[in-house]
């Protein structure tokens, strides 16, 4: 993933009117869009380490909008997503937002500012969210890196057991643990068992966030 690629707002709407002005307000605040008139044509074209938002209308022909939303997470691809529709039914808001959409707005937009205002806030928070996944994807990769033995380990010093309890719990000898302690510490890059305990907790709450993270590892699985 490159932190370098600009951010994009992708629109995705059967109504050319509708993307033709929503376009033309967000380009004139020197934002990039590209736009989608099905959401087929979103998903052949999209990348999903694409930084961005996603401007979705929920009501449309084929394929709706809620399905595109229940395809994305099938494929695990995340990207904030702004639910619209101008058919006023909360049971669609109701759906897209379970469904992981971070805002459920009407359309047409009542003006160019609230437009761009709220495209902002989403772009804002899709940002940071972005950083945090580069961050735990990089975590991801170091977690690979630990044998079964410092997987078994890290987990018992993540509950607050001391080198001689794990030692107990093995059948091991408290420096054999500390040397396992150490090469952990080492391979995570950090440098203090908080330190250690704050990453692993940051990183449990990103895969259970965005499962696709814990793919990059085989934490799960063990190594030899």
């Amino acid at each position: 993933m490159d932190a370098d690629v600009p951010q994009t707002v992708f629109i995705v709407d059967d109504d050319r009117d509708f993307l033709k002005t929503t376009c033309r307000w967000l380009q004139s605040e020197h934002v990039r869009v590209v736009t989608f008139e099905s959401a087929a044509e979103f998903l052949q074209a999209f990348q999903p380490d694409h930084p961005g938002c996603l401007l979705l209308d929920i009501v449309m022909p084929k394929m709706s909008g809620i399905q595109l939303l229940e395809e994305l997470n099938r494929r695990r691809w995340v990207i904030p997503t702004i639910a619209m529709t101008a058919h006023n039914k909360i049971s669609y808001a109701v759906e897209a937002l379970k469904l992981g959409a971070a805002d459920f707005v009407e359309k047409p937009f009542s003006s160019k500012a609230v437009l761009v205002k709220l495209v902002s806030r989403v772009m804002k928070t899709a940002q940071y969210a972005r950083k945090i996944r580069v961050e735990m994807a990089v975590f991801s990769e170091k977690l690979s890196n630990l044998t079964t033995r410092e997987q078994e380990v890290l987990k018992l010093v993540v509950e607050g057991l001391s080198s001689n309890e794990i030692a107990e719990t093995f059948g091991s000898t408290t420096s054999t643990v500390s040397g396992q302690r150490a090469s952990i510490m080492a391979k995570l890059s950090v440098e203090s068992v908080a330190e250690l305990v704050r990453e692993m907790l940051r990183y449990s709450v990103a895969t259970e966030l965005d499962p696709s993270l814990a793919s990059l590892s085989d934490f799960q699985k063990g190594r030899k």
